[in-house]
C-alpha cells in the first residue's frame, strides 16, 4: 500500500510541476516586438596586414559618391535582326515537325575525330598528365 501511495504521489507531483511549468507567464495576445529584442554586436577588428590610409587620397571620405551615375549615358538595348533566308533552304521551317526521323543527324560520342594536331610538339619531353607533380618541380619550372 505504501509503494502505490508513493507511485501516485510521485505521480501527481510530477504532473502538477508539468502544468505548472507549461503555463506562459506572458501574454500570448501581445505581438513581438522585435525592437525589444536586444542584439549584441560584436565589432570585428580586420588586420590586414598594411595601412590602408596609405593608399588612399587625403580627403578620402568612404560615405561620400566620387561617380555620378546619373551622368553615365546608357545604351539602349536594341535588337539586331538579321535576315537569315538567304543562307537557308527556300521552304525552311525551324518549327516544323520532323517528316523523317532518319533525317535527323545525331552526333555519336563514341566517334573518333582526328583534328590532325601532335600535342607532343607543345609539352615538354617526357609530360604525363596523369603523374601527380611536386611542389618542387613547380618552383624550378
Amino acid at each position: 500500500m505504501k509503494k502505490a501511495s508513493l507511485i501516485f504521489s510521485s505521480f501527481l507531483i510530477l504532473l502538477t510541476h508539468t502544468g505548472v511549468m507549461a503555463q506562459n507567464p506572458k501574454n500570448d495576445d501581445e505581438p513581438l516586438d522585435l525592437n525589444s529584442v536586444t542584439y549584441i554586436e560584436e565589432e570585428n577588428a580586420y588586420d590586414l596586414g598594411f595601412n590602408t590610409e596609405d593608399y588612399l587620397p587625403l580627403d578620402f571620405d568612404p560615405t561620400e559618391y566620387y561617380v555620378d551615375l546619373d551622368s553615365i549615358d546608357f545604351i539602349d538595348e536594341v535588337e539586331a535582326v538579321a535576315d537569315y533566308s538567304a543562307f537557308l533552304p527556300h521552304d525552311f521551317n525551324a518549327y516544323a515537325y520532323p517528316s523523317y526521323f532518319r533525317s535527323i543527324d545525331y552526333l555519336d560520342p563514341s566517334d573518333a575525330i582526328d583534328l590532325d594536331l601532335d600535342t607532343a610538339e607543345n609539352l615538354p619531353e617526357g609530360f604525363d598528365p596523369f603523374e601527380r607533380i611536386q611542389n618542387e618541380e613547380i618552383i624550378s619550372l
